[in-house]
């Protein structure tokens, strides 16, 4: 009897300690998520202001909810560069050079192959380039779109 009741206590005991945890991490884990699928079918990459009146696209909100996770948004970024739209490959091209130097060199070199043309919108300025000229300002240090810490994706 005594033997029972330890080994089914552990495991309560075990669940109550880690679920709590989980679920704190559930939040933040949908928001990029959905940031991720959002951005996955971006047609237009957009910077922080955009039009006249300067407003904030939804894809800029959640091109800066990946940037906010940090290394846990590395596997999106990843997958934005692999296999999503062609703005995708440049908002995951940011997000690499931030959160993975070492993806960024192993994934930029395709990408400055990639001969695809993008819209880039800053303020009431559009823009078409293709992806490989943007990954090239990208690793010459060059703005391509404001980054939510300022001007130019930082190098650590």
């Amino acid at each position: 009897m005594r033997f029972t009741i330890k080994v089914a206590i552990q495991p309560v005991l075990l669940a109550l300690i880690i679920w709590p945890g989980y679920a704190l991490l559930l939040p933040q884990d949908d928001d990029a998520r959905a940031a991720f699928e959002l951005l996955l079918k971006a047609d237009v990459v957009y910077d922080r202001a955009v039009g006249i009146a300067g407003v904030r696209k939804k894809e800029y909100d959640a091109f800066e909810t990946l940037w906010k996770a940090g290394k846990a948004a590395e596997s999106y970024a990843l997958e934005l560069v692999r296999d999503g739209t062609p703005a995708a490959h440049v908002y995951g091209a940011i997000l690499l050079l931030e959160i993975d130097k070492a993806g960024a060199n192993r994934e930029f070199p395709s990408l400055k192959k990639e001969t695809t043309t993008v819209m880039v919108q800053s303020g009431c300025l559009v823009r078409q380039e293709t992806i490989g000229d943007l990954v090239r300002q990208l690793e010459m240090r060059e703005r391509v779109i404001f980054t939510p810490t300022g001007m130019k994706v930082r190098r650590k």
